[in-house]
């Protein structure tokens, strides 16, 4: 991210108004999809600096502060919400600038003329956050609902609706930690996604992604 030049729209999109109006522009968009950190800032400082090819950032709350600590190392645009455990603004500082960042509760916006949703999903089910995301999708006019909170990995396509949750980075439930990549591409109703497990790198303190598939989600699986 260009930090000199830096702003947020009032959509809630972060970043350089250049670099804004260029990824709006590409046919072919890589999102980086992660959610609720909680603190642990060494992951996802290696997850950004491992993934340099993405074109937007897009953070599902509970961890707004470790995606600021890492803005130097940002994609080119950034999409965030507010957690449960999120604050409504946060201080951003560069040189001898200080703002301060709105983060939203929802988030609508386009990459490569698809309509995405981002919430954290605190407002979700539990037992049925796909039936509430294809709610919310079609009250806000959405192809693509993502989301987090549950700290487990999910993708689902239901009447017409894309439902991802990338998992937790730090603290996941009944799964890997995880996150994940979607690539949009002007002219698809939907983009390809991969899901990848963080595991520790016992050798020299550092971190290994795979990929992976999440389970099927089931209603039951808190209980």
């Amino acid at each position: 991210m260009d930090l000199t030049d830096a702003i947020q729209l009032p959509s809630g999109l972060w970043g350089s108004a250049k670099d804004i109006a260029n990824v709006c522009q590409k046919d072919k968009v890589r999102a980086l999809v992660l959610s609720d950190s909680h603190f642990y800032r060494s992951v996802v400082s290696a997850i950004i600096t491992c993934h340099k090819d993405a074109d937007i950032l897009i953070f599902c709350g509970d961890g707004i502060g470790d995606i600021i600590e890492n803005a130097a190392d940002l994609p080119p645009l950034v999409a965030f919400v507010r957690g449960n455990n999120d604050s409504g603004t946060y201080p951003f500082a560069f040189g001898e600038r200080l703002e301060y960042l709105k983060i939203p509760k929802t988030l609508l916006f386009s990459i490569a003329d698809v309509p995405v949703l981002l919430t954290h999903g605190d407002g979700f089910s539990f037992f049925d956050p796909v039936g509430d995301s294809v709610i919310a999708a079609r009250m806000e006019g959405a192809s693509v609902v993502i989301s987090g909170h549950t700290h487990r990995s999910l993708f689902a396509k239901k009447n017409g609706v894309l439902c991802i949750n990338p998992g937790s980075v730090s603290r996941p439930r009944g799964c890997p930690a995880s996150f994940a990549i979607l690539d949009f591409e002007r002219g698809k109703s939907f983009p390809s996604y991969e899901f990848f497990k963080i595991e520790a790198d016992g050798s020299n303190s550092s971190f290994l992604f795979k990929p992976f598939t999440p389970k099927e989600f089931i209603d039951d699986w808190l209980l």
